[in-house]
């Protein structure tokens, strides 16, 4: 950041900011009753054939529960009443140094947001001393209230700075943000995106950057606070109201400003940087499902840290895919123990917003993990194997010593694993209250939920977890396309059913022996039997794969398309076993031309339609393989009625493509038209000035 002298804040009274969020439909979206074990996918179309399968509850951006971007998750959970709110904090809880007084004329309050907004949100252990270093014994939390004006303040400041950087002739502002090298964030035009990194441990004040960045609009970057020096570019530096604390016992701070401000940086304290959000107050902005969210980078084990770009809408529809199945209608407490940088976290963070949660985040140093675990009382924490391991270890050791206890433990857990994979049940009124009602204190007692990824556990681990904290774990590795059905009995020995907004299909490998369908299948022996094997290949509806590799997103493509007067209306479709789109096209047409465009040959009005969507293609460069290569022209409009379009007019894609799967499956086998042939240019013309 270059070198930029803070204004002070005006002492005359603040603009007033609305804050009534719209309704939105409770997170809570049940698992079909009954639960099978054992047919946890149906078959799809369009292709049973190939094996492709989905869970049900199939979704997409434009379903009732879906989120288009990821301010919306936070928005969701703000909405929703305080009653929805853990037992722990139905006697109240302890407000951080964060809250706003009552008095406060920064933000106009709807009646309706006083219950809600008084939940509790982010949480911490307030840092008391350094010299002895002493922690609070209790958490303090920021309410929603609280959170959703500090957002404001820091969206607001990130808004303002970066206006003046561009009326500084530093930067420019573009629209869409597209990714075109390393470590460049720029949009169609070639400007620089509005980018923010963060390097920093988690902590309240990294989820308030966060939140901001959502609300904003601006691109989100972070490093892991063990990012080596040669990895690291620009960061953003911030502090949290501790810093009294360094200051008043060291020059650290007033050294680091210093030696900043020598190289043209300066280093801001978050709550200066919101002095200068309250004087530039701004609304939140409604952000595109198709705008990047964040650049997430990977932790470096193979190499330099590499980044993958994540939309708002790949984000949003990921979350409200994790809420499938929720069965507890109260939100919740979530430690958010693993670092921010990691998707992974911020995925479990958002959807404990989207619910209403509260969110703990631990004092960063892993000797305090289980008092902090036993001061938060969690009922959810994302973790890893070799966390679980851990776990199990230093429980495991307290029973090593062969007494009668030791050997009555492990009795009592092979009783309670075998009862669970027999019935899919964790508890036993016995084996609890004897034993494992003492265990669980040292997880905070509280624990319901626990989410395990990034690598394959040990089913013996996963199922002693289950047994001994009394908790559901959801063992996956695949993100959210795969889950773990809550009482499978097998549950520990598979990755679980497809979420519900993934497909998924087997691809043969003939070379490594894996065929979708068996060679042999004659065997009388069951256990001899071939089973269906191969590559497993995802989707969901965002994205479509080609058969050359290629990742098209068809919502965009659309969109683009849709700006040319040609078209009225447009269905886009990608066949993963094609290297091409095709599309159904409702030409624009007044009543006034309808006898005209009936004497034209349906070859002839095709012909048209293809040639000026090439010029649009062209106009708004689109790459060869997001192109439309073959088209049906119908004067059939998408409708609610037909149930092909949503309330809110949008495409909705698997109905459409059941209504026209025949004539799209024909527009694959027929040879593709050309889009040169003589003599169309006046019909072009004609089309594009709305004579047709």
């Amino acid at each position: 950041m270059s070198s930029t002298a803070l204004p002070q804040p005006p002492s005359q009274s603040q603009p007033q900011l609305s804050r009534k969020y719209p309704e939105y439909i409770s997170w809570v979206m049940l698992f079909p009753s009954p639960l099978l074990y054992t047919r946890q996918t149906v078959e799809v179309e369009p292709s049973k054939k190939d094996n492709e399968t989905a869970q049900s509850g199939f979704y997409d951006l434009h379903s009732p529960l879906a989120r288009r971007n990821v301010s919306q998750l936070f928005q969701s959970g703000y909405q929703l009443p305080k009653s929805i709110v853990h037992p722990q904090f139905k006697s109240g809880f302890k407000r951080s140094n964060y809250a706003y007084i009552n008095s406060d004329p920064h933000f106009a309050l709807h009646p309706a947001d006083e219950d809600s907004g008084s939940k509790p949100c982010l949480g911490h252990r307030p840092l008391l001393s350094l010299n002895p270093l002493k922690y609070a014994s209790e958490y303090v939390w920021m309410t929603y209230e609280d959170v959703d004006r500090r957002r404001r303040e820091l969206g607001s400041a990130f808004k303002w700075f970066f206006r003046k950087l561009e009326s500084d002739g530093l930067t420019k502002k573009g629209r869409n943000a597209v990714v075109v090298g390393p470590g460049e964030v720029k949009d169609e035009m070639g400007l620089e995106m509005e980018t923010i990194c963060v390097w920093a441990v988690n902590s309240v004040e990294w989820k308030l950057v966060d939140l901001a960045c959502q609300a904003y609009g601006k691109v989100i970057t972070a490093l892991y606070d063990s990012s080596s020096n040669d990895t690291v570019g620009v960061v953003l530096l911030h502090s949290d109201t501790e810093l009294g604390l360094y200051e008043a016992q060291s020059r650290t701070i007033e050294i680091a400003k210093s030696w900043a401000k020598s190289l043209g940086v300066d280093i801001w304290g978050i709550e200066e940087f919101m002095r200068i959000g309250r004087q530039h107050l701004s609304e939140p902005i409604d952000v595109a499902p198709e705008a990047i969210y964040s650049l997430c980078y990977t932790s470096g084990t193979t190499g330099h840290p590499k980044a993958a770009i994540l939309t708002h809408g790949q984000v949003a529809l990921t979350v409200s895919s994790g809420s499938w199945g929720i069965q507890d209608h109260h939100a919740g407490i979530t430690m958010s123990a693993l670092p921010l940088p990691h998707v992974y976290q911020r995925l479990i963070n958002n959807s404990a917003l989207n619910r209403g949660g509260a969110i703990g985040f631990p004092i960063p140093n892993p000797l305090l993990f289980l008092e902090d675990m036993q001061l938060l009382k969690p009922t959810a924490i994302p973790t890893v194997p070799r966390v679980l391991n851990r776990i199990y270890q230093a429980i495991m050791s307290r029973f090593a010593d062969g007494s009668v206890k030791a050997s009555l433990f492990h009795y009592a857990v092979k009783r309670k694993i075998e009862i669970l994979r027999s019935t899919g049940r964790n508890d036993h009124p016995v084996w609890d209250k004897v034993i494992f009602n003492k265990i669980k204190p040292l997880l905070g007692g509280n624990l319901t939920t626990m989410a395990c990824g990034s690598a394959a556990t040990s089913p013996d681990i996963l199922d002693f977890v289950r047994i001994a904290f009394g908790c559901q774990v959801y063992n996956e590795t695949f993100a959210l396309s795969f889950r773990v059905l809550p009482q499978d009995p097998t549950g520990s020995f598979t990755v679980g059913t497809l979420g519900p907004s993934t497909e998924a299909k087997l691809v043969d490998v003939a070379e490594l022996g894996y065929f979708v369908r068996p060679q042999r299948t004659d065997s009388s022996d069951e256990s001899k039997r071939e089973r269906p094997r191969g590559e497993l290949c995802l989707r969901n509806p965002n994205i479509t794969k080609l058969s050359n590799g290629e990742f098209v997103a068809l919502e965009r493509v659309e969109s683009l398309y849709s700006a040319s007067p040609v078209v009225a209306q447009l269905f886009v479709y990608g066949d993963m076993t094609r290297d091409y789109l095709v599309a159904i096209v409702v030409p624009f047409a007044t009543s006034s031309d309808t006898a005209d465009a009936s004497s034209k040959s349906a070859d002839n009005l095709k012909t048209s339609i293809l040639l000026a969507l090439d010029e649009q293609a062209k106009i708004v460069g689109l790459k060869r393989y997001e192109r439309i290569r073959n088209i049906h022209v119908t004067n059939e409009m998408f409708s609610v009625e037909d149930d092909t379009l949503t309330p809110t007019l949008k495409i909705r894609r698997r109905e459409s493509y059941m209504k026209y799967k025949d004539v799209i499956e024909e527009l694959y086998k027929m040879p593709l038209p050309s889009s040169s042939s003589s003599g169309m240019g006046l019909e072009v013309g004609n089309l594009v000035q709305g004579k047709l």
